[in-house]
């Protein structure tokens, strides 16, 4: 595992866990439903507990989301829940996007000093 930071991110001492508030639960929801083309008529959980924090000026999100137990999906939107990724990461001023399968920390995904705040292994 690197230990290199991300475009945009200071050294591990400016990394901090954020508390999730609604507003930010919103837009990682938000972000879940644009990469999986999702209607907001379906209702959405979490699976197992959710990370938000920062490193320098960029956010990140570790979260495990998938449609409610006994939402009715389309084919279509079963095949885009396949393969959907945990984290997410914004700029200060951008919108949330999810990085796609990848590992969950490394270069260009959750720095590895933000993963051991919140104990998450690499």
């Amino acid at each position: 595992m690197s230990a290199v930071a991300p475009a945009g991110a200071r050294p591990a001492r400016d990394c901090r866990s954020l508390r999730l508030t609604r507003t930010v639960r919103g837009q990682l929801d938000a972000a879940y439903r644009r990469a999986t083309h999702l209607p907001a008529s379906v209702r959405l959980s979490s699976i197992g507990r959710a990370y938000y924090g920062r490193c320098g000026s960029t956010y990140y999100a570790y979260d495990r989301l998938q449609p409610a137990r006994g939402q009715r999906l389309t084919g279509q939107e079963k095949v885009g829940q396949q393969d959907q990724s945990y984290v997410d990461r914004r700029s200060r001023r951008g919108r949330w996007v999810e990085l796609g399968l990848a590992p969950r920390c490394g270069p260009g995904y959750i720095p590895p000093a933000l993963a051991r705040i919140w104990h998450l292994r690499c």
